[in-house]
């Protein structure tokens, strides 16, 4: 017997042929004394994350970009770690250099 997911990624984007977002599925909102929903999180969904590490010691940095080498280490499609690499850049330029050189990846195909 199958476990739940047990094949597949449960996340979105993927490439690897996963889930995809269901628009009609969304929640909607409810008329109270105003009106309830699912909203957007902002002007985007990286500058919180950029903000967390900024809040983070020296120490808690180190401890967060070993703790990321060490998973994202493990992925076999160099292109998975590059879109992720992308992403860290996105929340904090600084977060993306030390995470992609802790994967011992070209920083220039980063910078630009």
């Amino acid at each position: 017997m199958a476990k739940n997911q047990e094949t597949g990624v449960n996340y979105e984007p993927n490439s690897e042929d996963g889930p995809k977002e269901v628009p009609s599925a969304k929640i909607h909102g409810d008329q109270l004394s105003g009106q309830t929903g699912n909203y957007p999180a902002g002007p985007d969904y990286y500058s919180a994350a950029g903000k967390l590490y900024n809040l983070l010691t020296d120490e808690e940095q180190e401890r967060l970009i070993e703790n990321i080498r060490l998973n994202l280490g493990q992925v076999t499609k160099p292109e998975i770690q590059i879109r992720e690499v992308k992403q860290f850049y996105q929340a904090d330029p600084e977060y993306g250099r030390r995470v992609a050189t802790a994967l011992n990846l070209d920083l220039n195909q980063f910078e630009h």
